[in-house]
């Protein structure tokens, strides 16, 4: 059976005439219902006061709110009336102009997101502090200081699970000397920071001060056991550092991006932690790109660019376990690599330096007792620039207690490092086991190639593995390869598979000088010295064993092998002098007094070149 569709009485507003009562009417033009009463026509239906309560409904619901609901003239007050009311997600969008600071205590699950910019118009200690909180996101602020002074920007203090997205931070011009500045402070669990910027940022410090005080962080990590994770990535930053308060200039006191420590009083206990640093692009950076002083961080993909002097290393390493791949610098630097104190398990991977480090381009220099073990430093590439300063060092400078360091596919191109490709500290008590390996080096401006003259050393072992050498040398009284050990103890020394190409005047002590070394073997060397006047010379001091195998002195004159104190061992095979025509080269073997000695009947002295 059909059933007839009801239709109510319908019309524009205008044309309503009075119903009866019960009747219902549709009004058109105002999507309204009405309906006839006792006391005439009466509108039933309220669709904009309906859409209206719906919409409060919906943001009680879902505790989300904009802030321009509460903003009069401060985003930070308004900020803490929508949290006050108990809001959880609070829409930012807008710009805004602030002239306050503010603590949130104790905030479970609160989401600040949008496109906001605020405008600071006066100083701040800290800007705005996360204390006990849960569950935080805050995602596309962007907090101009407007060259105005604040030292603690964002502040998360025993925070768990928090997330800074799309977070800009600039202009900040701090004049007090007496107080670091940290743009971004963490003593919290699971932090994590995607596409942080920070830009134009200064602090005034006193260069003559002793102590911690005029630093300048832009994140800082804070590490213990409980607060130990933390997650930042795609970090840019741009003219950050220290000025000197005399006279306002560019101050090489410390400065750091990135930096994480342990806690106060966990200086000396390792703490597994879990830091991730990944995508960082710096320019014109104060001292340092990344300060590790807590272990355990897996740090990749870091950049930097700095041309005006005052920068100390992109990088600087004083925990163990890190893992550090692809670092990239442009301009000048004391040193590309800085590690310190007892580092254990570190592996660098991939460094390309562009232009001047002034003291070294990997630098282990460990001062105290404790003992660095197993570091990995591999493909390191630098292309240096003219430096002709005396107080370059080396390639590798090495400090006091090291075991087990391998250093390999190092390339140098135009280094200018007076003290070559490797020196010690003066105070170095344990060398073992460091090897150089499948490495490149053309150096400019030395007076050492190698300098390990060890005086308290208890062990010494380097290899020296597969390596080229061609070295413009600029002092013709000081023995270009000089290592040794005054104890005597267990100390080694292994030459394989390596090409050494002097430039320049001839030595007056010749080109190896070893001494109260235990073991030394040469194999497969050659000396190259079209470009020189060099009378090649091994002079042995107080060693023990000595063996040469397959060793070429190629265009030189005389080779000369001494002994001087009791050498206990000589083997010697397939020595071959090839020298220039209408030349008399000679093999002088002097002073030998040792209890084994075999020279083969392959050494060879050939007075016309083969080619």
């Amino acid at each position: 059976m059909a059933i007839d569709t009801i239709k109510f009485k319908r019309g524009v507003k205008s044309k309503l005439n009075n119903l009866s009562y019960g009747e219902p009417a549709y009004i058109s033009d105002e999507n309204e219902l009405y309906i006839g009463t006792e006391n005439g026509v009466e509108k039933i239906t309220r669709n904009k006061e309906v859409a209206e309560l719906s919409s409060q409904l919906e943001h009680i619901t879902n505790n989300f709110v904009h802030i321009k609901d509460f903003y009069e003239d401060d985003f930070l007050v308004a900020l803490k009336t929508a949290i006050d009311k108990g809001y959880k997600k609070i829409n930012i969008d807008g710009e805004y102009e602030c002239n306050s600071s503010l603590t949130i205590n104790s905030v479970h699950d609160l989401e600040l997101a949008g496109n906001c910019l605020v405008s600071c118009n006066t100083n701040a200690e800290t800007f705005l502090e996360f204390s006990s909180c849960q569950n935080i996101l805050i995602d596309g602020l962007v907090i101009d200081f407007n060259n105005h002074e604040c030292y603690i920007t964002i502040k998360l203090n025993g925070c768990e699970n928090v997330e800074l997205n799309h977070i800009s931070i600039k202009n900040i011009a701090n004049t007090n000397k007496d107080v670091n500045t940290t743009v971004i402070y963490s003593f919290s669990k699971n932090v994590k920071m995607n596409n942080i910027e920070l830009n134009n940022i200064t602090n005034l410090t006193d260069v003559n001060e002793i102590g911690s005080v005029g630093a300048l962080t832009g994140i800082f990590l804070n590490i213990n056991q409980t607060n130990n994770e933390a997650y930042i990535n795609n970090i840019r930053a741009t003219n950050i550092f220290n000025k000197n308060y005399q006279d306002n200039e560019r101050s090489f006191r410390d400065c750091d991006i990135i930096k994480s420590q342990y806690t106060t009083g966990l200086t000396s206990e390792y703490i597994d932690s879990k830091i991730v640093i990944n995508d960082v692009i710096c320019t014109d950076f104060g001292k340092r790109i990344i300060k590790l002083q807590s272990g355990g961080a897996n740090i990749s993909n870091i950049n930097g660019y700095n041309n005006f002097g005052d920068a100390y290393a992109p990088i600087s390493l004083f925990r163990e376990n890190v893992n550090i791949r692809n670092i990239y610098f442009k301009g000048n630097c004391y040193t590309g690599v800085s590690m310190s104190n007892g580092l254990k398990n570190i592996n660098v991977d991939n460094v390309l330096i562009e232009g001047v480090c002034t003291n070294s381009v990997v630098e282990l220099h460990t001062l105290s007792t404790d003992i660095a073990r197993n570091i990995s430093i591999k493909n390191v590439y630098y292309y240096g620039e003219e430096n002709l300063s005396e107080n370059s060092e080396s390639v590798i400078y090495l400090g006091s207690n090291i075991e087990n360091a391998i250093f390999e596919n190092i390339n140098v191109i135009n280094g200018y490092f007076r003290k070559g490709v490797l020196r010690h500290t003066s105070y170095s008590i344990n060398m073992n086991n460091i090897t150089i390996r499948n490495c490149d080096f053309d150096l400019k401006n030395v007076v050492k190639l190698y300098s390990l003259n060890i005086y308290k050393c208890e062990h010494l072992n380097l290899k020296i593995d597969g390596c080229r050498h061609k070295y413009d040398v600029i002092n013709s009284t000081s023995s270009l390869f000089d290592i040794g050990n005054l104890t005597g103890k267990s100390s080694k020394l292994f030459i394989r598979d390596c090409i050494f190409i002097p430039v320049g005047k001839c030595y007056a002590f010749g080109q190896f000088q070893l001494y109260n070394l235990d073991k030394i073997e040469i194999f497969n060397t050659i000396i190259d010295e079209t470009n020189t006047t060099n009378i090649t010379q091994i002079i042995v001091l107080e060693c023990n064993t000595l063996k040469i195998n397959n060793f070429e002195c190629l265009k030189g004159v005389t080779m000369t092998i001494s002994n001087i104190g009791n050498l206990s061992d000589l083997k010697c095979n397939t020595i071959r002098i090839i020298a220039e025509k209408e030349t008399t080269p000679s093999l002088i073997l002097f002073g030998y007094t040792c209890t084994t000695k075999k020279i083969d009947e392959t050494v060879k002295i050939i007075s016309d070149l083969p080619y």
